[in-house]
């Protein structure tokens, strides 16, 4: 007797057990069907959105060494199929401007000691050694102060670049290594050096700065989105350069 109450209390166990748990899917069951059913559509749907965005997106690394011409194709890409610079980006690339006139120009007057040239005037010599000690001054806090120092030494740099001492180190632009945009700059210092200056398209495209970390550009064309990757070309750079390579569609190298 004591073994059939024992079985017949585990087939009421299980029974009831049974009915209570048949009771919570019936109540809570369609509800979490629907639910999972409603997060599975949302997963397609990002993943189908996803799809559609690396089919339409094209990304475009570039890569190479630094002054190759990288920030360069990025600029024209701007002005071609973007808005072009606004104002506050030609205030900034008027103080990377005049910060390349100077370091030219600081470049030459040392040219002129080293390549034992003498001055055409006197005057020049005294001028370009206050110049000099301005442009060396390290506590200058930021960019806009080497645009102040191109406007209070407007003169001077004027005449220094007529004096046939800095024209004499001007032809050796090559071994005090002058980029190539000097000449440009350097004969335009009447237009540069004014309170009223905005550089043109042109301007920014010759302008120099260098790539610090990793800089990126999007553009749409013929129903595609272009997303164009720059990083820095100096050494010290290029250990960031495994990290851009990650759905890359074409690398393009300078």
């Amino acid at each position: 007797k004591g073994k059939r109450k024992r079985l017949s209390f585990k087939r009421n166990f299980f029974k009831t057990t049974r009915k209570v748990m048949g009771n919570c899917q019936n109540n809570g069951g369609d509800g979490g069907a629907e639910g999972r059913s409603e997060k599975h559509k949302e997963i397609e749907k990002e993943i189908r959105e996803k799809k559609k965005a690396l089919l339409t997106e094209m990304k475009m690394l570039l890569l190479g060494a630094g002054d190759t011409g990288k920030s360069t194709l990025v600029k024209q890409i701007k002005l071609v199929y973007k808005s072009g610079f606004s104002q506050a980006e030609r205030e900034i690339f008027r103080d990377i401007i005049a910060t390349n006139t100077l370091i030219w120009m600081h470049s030459l007057i040392n040219g002129v000691t080293t390549l034992n040239l003498s001055w055409g005037k006197k005057e020049n010599e005294e001028a370009s050694k206050q110049l000099v000690d301005q442009i060396e001054d390290r506590s200058l806090p930021s960019l806009d102060e080497r645009f102040k120092i191109l406007l209070k030494n407007r003169q001077i740099l004027l005449n220094l670049w007529e004096d046939k001492a800095v024209q004499g180190a001007f032809t050796k632009a090559h071994i005090l290594q002058l980029g190539e945009s000097a000449p440009y700059f350097l004969n335009s210092l009447g237009r540069i050096a004014e309170e009223a200056y905005l550089p043109t398209d042109k301007d920014i495209l010759l302008a120099r700065a260098r790539t610090s970390g990793i800089v990126e550009t999007t553009f749409e064309d013929s129903g595609h989105c272009f997303r164009v990757v720059d990083v820095g070309g100096q050494r010290s750079e290029r250990r960031k350069w495994i990290h851009c390579f990650q759905e890359v569609s074409l690398i393009i190298f300078f």
